[in-house]
């Protein structure tokens, strides 16, 4: 049954979760990267959107959404000062943490188990429970994204002027 569930996703989930799983290890050490990474991370919350519409809810989930969007948008801000070690121009020096690798794979691993869902179970797939626990996770996660990059985009820059 396993088999036959991995080998039902579409090719490209596979590469995606590669690179998922890179850019997430790579997250667990100390790294000098560019800005615009950071800033290109809540566009996962734009996938969430995506998911959240495509499920048979009632609108009360978007309510749910919104709550927990706005949760992890706090956390995120709060979070991201312990991970922001310096800003200087359009670089950022970030200390290594775990907290990407995980959301990358919860966001990967609950629209997968979705689709998983939808085909094998689809009256677990129509429950409101299952929708609103799906808007709670990811709603969540990609907040938390837009926190992280709200905090870099308002952190003092470090540049130092020329002597």
């Amino acid at each position: 049954m396993i088999y036959k569930i991995l080998s039902g996703a579409p090719y490209w989930v596979w590469p995606l979760l590669a690179a998922l799983v890179f850019a997430g290890v790579k997250a667990l050490k100390r790294r000098n990267a560019p800005s615009f990474l950071i800033y290109l991370q809540p566009a996962l919350g734009f996938l969430t959107i995506s998911a959240i519409s495509r499920l048979p809810s009632a609108p009360y989930i978007w309510a749910i959404f919104i709550a927990f969007y706005a949760i992890g948008i706090w956390f995120g801000h709060w979070y991201q000062r312990s991970i922001l070690l310096e800003k200087t121009g359009r670089r950022i020096t970030l200390r290594g943490e775990p907290t990407t690798l995980f959301l990358m794979m919860a966001l990967f691993w609950m629209n997968f188990a979705t689709g998983m869902i939808k085909s094998i179970s689809p009256t677990l797939y129509a429950s409101p429970t299952f929708h609103a626990l799906f808007a709670i996770i990811t709603s969540f996660a990609a907040g938390i994204f837009l926190g992280r990059a709200l905090w870099v985009i308002l952190a003092p820059n470090e540049e130092t002027s020329p002597a």
